[in-house]
């Protein structure tokens, strides 16, 4: 069975984690041919490379012609079913990678991997329902949020399959939590928290920056890991040099490599995972015809991925999380983890102060997240559920 996966790092839900998933899988199912077409630049590659993938091309993205980057994946895949034999599936691990597949791969079926949304309220919602209503798609949503919205663009019942991600069941590093902390000059008594979302430019830098305040000025040591990209950056600087005014004591780090978790977990001491006043949600409101442009009614970014998630929890790091479908489907409050009210500050300080003063709480939740994720949400599991959609859609 020859695969061609479709991967568009440059759009919500096809960054470093889903192709670090996709290289996991991979190495899962040996008896399918695969071949992995990248839609991006130089520096996506370099990045996929990096994820364990080895594309075999790519194309530069192109958002204002559209119609030029579909004409040239045709041919290009013409030219590779002549050399490789045709595919029997393609497999699209972003939407947009699945519009462009609908519009360019008519003939092939196709199968949609959905990590991240909902997304109603962005423009183009409306018009991909209406692409893909008709078109032949099995799509796996990866949270009940994204299922109940790709139902709303009027697909069918029968082509949703609900399909959770994965991650390996040991994580390894590249780096030891000594070299790392060393690197961010801190100390065994100060607290590293990473503030963790795909995509990373989703999460709200300057919400965690006023629960790093909030822990600063009751007296515990932490640091605060934040990617260059996130969102409100500017405002969090401004609020931290104040903070460093009051304090004396800098809470800051910029960290790249939030994008790729897997590299820099053993140097932090817990997750966390919010997304403060921008993911505030009232999907159960229907918006109007005029509010579906608009983005009226809606979050004003989607719940991401709950990759950064399943990462620190093989990892063993204790995760804090916002309350909403998909995180309520892995954590278990007080358990795996814990669980916080949309923008409650007071309620995430708490949490992460407690484990701040009691190492054994972090301890105990880190072995049962990690046995857990184990159990539940490994790479071969994974694997095994998509090679039976992978010989359905090629039967149908």
């Amino acid at each position: 069975m020859k695969i061609l996966h479709l991967v568009d790092p440059g759009n919500p839900g096809g960054g470093a984690m889903t192709m670090r998933l996709l290289a996991d899988t991979v190495a899962e199912l040996p008896q399918c041919q695969h071949h992995v077409f990248l839609l991006g630049s130089q520096w996506h590659l370099n990045l996929a490379q990096r994820c364990g993938l080895d594309p075999l091309g790519t194309i530069a993205p192109s958002h204002f012609l559209p119609y030029v980057r579909q004409h040239c994946l045709r041919r290009i895949l013409q030219t590779y079913q002549t050399k490789y034999g045709k595919y029997d599936c393609v497999h699209c691990w972003s939407l947009r990678a699945a519009s462009l597949s609908h519009r360019a791969l008519l003939s092939h079926p196709t199968i949609v991997s959905c990590l991240v949304g909902p997304v109603l309220g962005e423009f183009s919602t409306f018009f991909m329902g209406k692409n893909w209503q008709n078109a032949r798609s099995t799509f796996l949503p990866a949270s009940p949020s994204v299922e109940r919205e790709l139902s709303c663009w009027g697909v069918e019942s029968p082509r949703i399959h609900s399909l959770p991600p994965a991650v390996p069941a040991n994580v390894t590093s590249d780096h030891s939590r000594q070299s790392l902390r060393k690197r961010w000059q801190v100390d065994d008594q100060t607290m590293v928290i990473g503030l963790l979302s795909d995509p990373v430019n989703w999460a709200d830098s300057y919400y965690g920056a006023h629960i790093a305040s909030r822990m600063t000025l009751a007296s515990r040591s932490c640091r605060l890991l934040i990617h260059p990209t996130a969102t409100r950056r500017r405002l969090t600087v401004s609020w931290i040099s104040r903070l460093r005014r009051l304090s004396g004591r800098d809470v800051l780090i910029n960290e790249p490599m939030l994008a790729e978790p897997w590299r820099i977990l053993p140097g932090m001491d817990a997750v966390l995972f919010t997304g403060g006043q921008l993911n505030n949600p009232e999907h159960y409101v229907v918006p109007s015809r005029k509010q579906l442009f608009t983005g009226g009614t809606r979050r004003v970014r989607p719940v991401s991925s709950v990759m950064p998630i399943l990462w620190a929890m093989a990892a063993g790091i204790p995760t804090v999380a916002e309350t909403n479908d998909a995180t309520v489907s892995i954590l278990t409050n007080g358990e795996t983890g814990f669980l916080i009210p949309t923008g409650n500050v007071d309620a995430v300080a708490f949490h992460l102060m407690q484990m701040h003063d009691d190492k054994t709480i972090a301890d105990q939740l880190s072995d049962r997240a990690r046995q857990w994720v184990t159990q539940n949400r490994n790479t071969r599991d994974y694997a095994r559920q998509l090679l039976t959609f992978y010989e359905s859609t090629v039967d149908n």
